[in-house]
């Protein structure tokens, strides 16, 4: 499953949703995405014969299959059912030619995304699965070409900068992966200042959100707490309804100011949000400031289910880092699914 994806000259992930699969069974190629599009259900169908490059949105697959008498192929598919195939030789000065793919691409529009699949039989490929293929696949919309591997401005025809592909018999994304998120609060500013009412503390910082798989936000708060875990703010909302591809930050600071000065606080942050075809949430804590020290973790117990990354050095030896790690009771995020 390939759900990063990135522009074509400039080192950026896409910020419409984009998934794509890539199956096989005994006799075929199975290549299917499912393509977020704001309105692409209403849009009008246009003309268009088959063999066409489609005009607009589009799905590609670039394959080199590793055997067969060509050097590699590309399959195009549209959202109103248009479909390209082409195939260019193994000899210096080939050029990709149009050949009549017996494939008929299955697709269904709705209100604001399109989703195609096809299957392209080993025989069309005039290979079978083993070592040595590549592949590249893309989509393209508006907002310009974005492909499964950075090309770095460079043709998608060229194959150094193709993947691996790889068969095997079977395989099951791991279900950590779709929780694998993390917080951080970016504290800028934690001083005492004067209100209408008294002193308070004066909160600034830059939080962001980062996730291995990108994933649609419901809602992303942040709420500040005492040091007993009391509210001293209302949740502020930081994301809502939007997609995320690996990280949020706000452009501009974020402030609180609490009615009474603190010595400590907590950040307490809460996200519910979809990945894959599941919903999930996550609420996590982070102390900040001069807090008495947690007499037991999250389990009832002193010290904690799971250590947190302290900091990290680069070592001597090429290739390798070094990490220290301390347990969540001295001060550590404090986190619950």
């Amino acid at each position: 499953t390939v759900r990063h994806w990135y522009l074509h000259k400039n080192f950026m992930l896409s910020q419409r949703k984009c998934e794509a699969v890539v199956r096989h069974t005994a006799k075929s190629m199975i290549f299917s995405a499912v393509i977020h599009s704001p309105g692409i259900g209403k849009q009008p169908v246009p003309k268009f014969k088959r063999g066409d490059f489609a005009a607009g949105e589009s799905f590609e697959v670039l394959l080199a299959p590793a055997g067969a008498s060509y050097d590699r192929c590309h399959y195009v598919a549209g959202p109103f059912g248009e479909f390209y195939s082409a195939r260019i030789g193994k000899q210096p000065g080939d050029r990709f030619l149009r050949f009549d793919s017996k494939v008929i691409p299955q697709v269904k529009r709705e209100k604001d995304l399109w989703r195609v699949t096809f299957k392209v039989p080993f025989a069309e490929l005039e290979a079978r699965p083993g070592k040595g293929w590549k592949i590249l696949m893309a989509f393209n919309n508006s907002e310009g070409s974005f492909s499964s591997a950075f090309v770095s401005g460079r043709s998608f025809h060229e194959t150094s900068f193709w993947q691996n592909l790889l068969f095997t018999g079977t395989f099951n994304e791991d279900p950590r992966t779709f929780k694998d998120i993390s917080f951080d609060p970016g504290v800028k500013v934690f001083e005492s200042r004067q209100h209408t009412a008294g002193t308070g503390t004066w909160i600034e910082c830059s939080p962001s959100f980062s996730t291995a798989v990108p994933v649609t936000v419901k809602k992303l708060t942040l709420t500040v707490l005492d040091e007993k875990k009391n509210p001293v703010s209302k949740p502020l909302v930081l994301r809502e309804n939007s997609f995320v591809p690996v990280r949020y930050q706000p452009f501009e600071n974020v402030t609180f100011h609490t009615e009474t000065e603190l010595k400590g606080v907590w950040f307490k942050f809460d996200v519910q949000y979809e990945a894959g075809n599941g919903n999930f949430s996550k609420t996590q804590l982070f102390p900040w400031g001069k807090l008495k020290a947690p007499v037991s973790g999250p389990e009832g117990k002193k010290g904690s289910s799971a250590p947190y990354l302290s900091s990290y050095a680069p070592a001597k030896e090429k290739g390798s880092f070094t990490l220290w790690f301390k347990p969540e009771w001295e001060g550590g995020a404090w986190s619950s699914d």
